[in-house]
């Protein structure tokens, strides 16, 4: 699989990932839904969005690891995400 290439509809693996795992989870997609309905642009949503996951999965900055949940989240496209129906 190349990096360029939709993944189940959406831009990328990475994006469908983190939407997944936003709407299988009733309290995380009753909060999603809650940001999508909120006043404000898709950016100003999609800011929040990305800065409420990364706090969610917060761990040690340093290492392997983390370059490669940091590189992941990086393609997230977040605006896809807030603008999903």
């Amino acid at each position: 699989m190349s990096y360029t290439e939709q993944y189940n509809g959406w831009s990328n693996y990475e994006t469908w990932l983190v939407s997944m795992w936003l709407t299988n989870d009733q309290s995380s997609y009753n909060w999603l839904e809650a940001l999508r309905s909120e006043r404000g642009s898709d950016h100003e949503k999609a800011e929040r969005l990305e800065a409420a996951v990364r706090e969610q999965y917060q761990f040690d900055p340093y290492g392997l690891v983390a370059d490669f949940v940091n590189g992941a989240f990086g393609r997230v496209d977040w605006v896809e995400i807030v603008s999903a129906q």
